[in-house]
């Protein structure tokens, strides 16, 4: 989580809490309402945008 999260506080989040965030995730992917390939478009757009 550190990686993704630089402020991630180990001792203030719980495990049971990081579960719920990844079955919320693939929750999310598996109805299809998150796909890799925008999220790479998207990146790619606002970095174009910025130049």
């Amino acid at each position: 989580m550190r990686e993704v999260l630089p402020d991630f506080d180990q001792d203030r989040v719980y495990t049971s809490d990081l579960k719920k965030i990844f079955n919320w995730y693939n929750n999310l992917q598996e109805h299809g309402l998150i796909t890799l390939g925008a999220e790479v478009a998207s990146e790619e757009v606002s970095s174009e945008v910025k130049s």
